[in-house]
């Protein structure tokens, strides 16, 4: 049987012919470590998944130190957007 022939490899060539981790002790810790991670990471994309699509529907944040537009990008004051021009008119751009 295929058990008889596991045994007879086994005495003959130590436990190591099977390649399998052992089912107790440190043995068992290889075969649960990669099913615990894998389930976490199932738990955080089941967490993180929803949240990462109703930012994209909902778009950036405006607030506080936002220009209003929905864009997010942050407002400029006068005397930053005079050097910005100045800036651009000394490059041909």
């Amino acid at each position: 049987t295929k058990e008889q022939i596991k045994q007879e490899l086994v005495a003959t060539y130590g436990d190591r012919v099977l390649a399998l981790p052992k089912s107790k002790g440190f043995g068992l810790v290889a075969y649960l470590v990669p099913i615990f991670l894998a389930l976490l990471a199932l738990a955080a994309l089941a967490v993180l998944l929803p949240r990462w699509r109703d930012n994209k529907r909902n778009g950036p944040p405006s607030g506080p130190g936002l220009n209003g537009n929905g864009n997010g990008a942050a407002a400029v004051s006068a005397a930053d957007a005079r050097r910005l021009e100045e800036d651009l008119a000394r490059y041909d751009v």
